[in-house]
């Protein structure tokens, strides 16, 4: 039955005058979409990102992320907020997890690096390690700083970057929401 959907209207499209490359888009997008609706979403390990080409059709990207490398992302994947702040009994700095969460899994574990900005606007190449096994409660530094995140334990790599603001002499709480 899906076949012969899909043979009819790859005809009737053939007819109105769009080019081959349209219909093979067309039909491959809704087989995708048919699989994905069967077995849930098919997407690579990797961050894919959809944007326009030159003749307005759309091209998939993938982007390789490295947590361990002082660069920025080409957008930010997921999200990273400080969530609330409260001062602290040392009146120190500091950066404590709320919650770090994948929206389809849920609580997950996750290995980050932060990165401070310069005066300048660069990532300072120094790190700051940040995790759910060693380093939950970190002291630091007030300032801006730039978080790559990846998902630990999980079957497929999820990542979260970000700029997030630390403030001074206050615990700032963070969550995580991987994508």
């Amino acid at each position: 039955m899906k076949t012969q959907l899909a043979l009819l209207f790859t005809s009737i499209t053939a007819l109105s005058g769009c080019s081959t490359t349209t219909v093979e888009r067309t039909v491959k997008d809704g087989v995708n979409g048919a699989i994905n609706g069967i077995l849930g979403s098919t997407s690579p390990s990797s961050p894919v990102t959809n944007t326009p080409n030159q003749s307005g059709n759309y091209s998939v990207k993938r982007e390789k992320i490295y947590i361990l490398d002082a660069k920025k992302t080409s957008r930010d994947y997921g999200q990273t907020t400080i969530s609330k702040s409260e001062r602290n009994p040392n009146d120190k700095t500091r950066l404590t997890i709320e919650r770090s969460f994948h929206p389809r899994i849920g609580n997950v574990a996750f290995e980050a690096y932060l990165y401070e900005y310069s005066p300048e606007g660069w990532l300072v190449k120094t790190r700051t390690k940040f995790d759910t096994t060693f380093n939950e409660n970190i002291t630091l530094p007030a300032g801006k700083y730039y978080i790559k995140a990846q998902t630990r334990g999980v079957d497929r790599k999820s990542y979260a970057t970000g700029t997030i603001t630390i403030d001074p002499f206050v615990t700032n709480y963070i969550t995580l929401e991987f994508e």
